[in-house]
């Protein structure tokens, strides 16, 4: 019995090590880019840029405010921002400037002039060299949620927008989503930097999951499409780099409720003079729901959403 405790003792310790250690090291999955951020350079009245001008950035969401200042160059930089929008970009308390939307891995590129606003009597065109700014790792796509409501997607798999792509090819079936020519298994989907692939090689759709898509569809804040990125950050692919970002809560409650039921009533068995035919019996039914809103306003949000299907 003395020896038993000893060994239990040493194997939770042991335990107990390994989660502190998967916990303290950083995971290759995480490294995908999940947020985006708003770089801006500030002129004054002559069109010389403006050191050290305070610039708040405040997303209209939620409340939360990002507090910079202006360098040298009159340039500030906000990374790690929430995708989507809308901001308010504010300098020195006096200028505001609104942004409606940010992309997934993407810095908006912002120029304020603190001239105000006065009656044009000459216009005079000065030309300069243009900076080098932070652009995309490569070609690439992105989908906001607007795009995903607005688009038609039968089987709420969000491949079936971004197939809108011309470079991007989705077969008859809805399953296979090729990318430059590639099998779905070369492709690398992400949520949120979590990596949803197939990982055995067993499913033609390249998720995780044989049927359907692993995460909720109504869950989705936007997603980018990378076909070739060129960064140390993606690895593990030679297609296509999807990632997706889930919604977060907001200042407005948010709810939503979703039913589809199909099976094989709804289908016909005949086409005009060609003559009749049948089908198999199946049924498949969708069920899901979503809620969100502020726990503490301004500080504090959530978001939660489910889907289920049946087959």
């Amino acid at each position: 019995m003395k020896n038993n405790s000893k060994l239990s003792f040493g194997r939770l310790w042991r335990i107990a090590f390994a989660a502190i250690v998967m916990v303290s090291v950083p995971v290759a999955g995480f490294t995908q880019e999940t947020t985006a951020g708003i770089r801006g350079k500030i002129f004054d009245e002559v069109g010389a840029p403006v050191a050290g001008a305070t610039v708040v950035i405040e997303d209209m969401r939620t409340g939360a405010r990002r507090n910079l200042t202006s360098n040298e160059s009159g340039t500030f930089l906000a990374a790690k921002l929430s995708v989507g929008g809308p901001y308010k970009v504010t300098v020195a308390g006096t200028k505001s400037v609104m942004v409606d939307s940010i992309s997934l891995g993407d810095n908006y590129n912002l120029v304020i002039n603190m001239q105000e606003t006065a009656a044009i009597e000459e216009i005079v065109v000065i030309g300069q060299t243009a900076q080098m700014v932070d652009v995309a790792a490569g070609p690439s796509a992105t989908f906001s949620a607007y795009d995903l409501e607005a688009s038609v997607a039968f089987n709420r798999d969000i491949k079936e927008v971004y197939s809108l792509d011309p470079r991007m090819n989705l077969d008859m079936s809805g399953f296979q989503m090729n990318c430059g020519g590639q099998h779905p298994r070369f492709n690398s989907v992400t949520l949120d930097g979590v990596s949803q692939n197939d990982r055995f090689g067993l499913n033609s759709n390249g998720y995780s999951t044989a049927t359907g898509q692993p995460f909720p569809f109504n869950g989705i804040e936007q997603v980018a499409v990378e076909m070739a990125p060129f960064d140390v950050t993606y690895s593990g692919f030679s297609a296509c780099n999807i990632n997706a970002v889930t919604k977060g809560g907001t200042n407005e409650w948010e709810f939503g409720f979703l039913y589809e039921y199909h099976s094989d009533d709804f289908r016909g068995d005949t086409i005009g003079n060609v003559g009749s035919f049948t089908s198999l019996p199946f049924e498949e039914t969708t069920i899901g729901f979503s809620a969100g809103g502020p726990i503490i306003q301004d500080k504090l949000f959530f978001f939660a959403t489910y889907e289920e299907s049946e087959f």
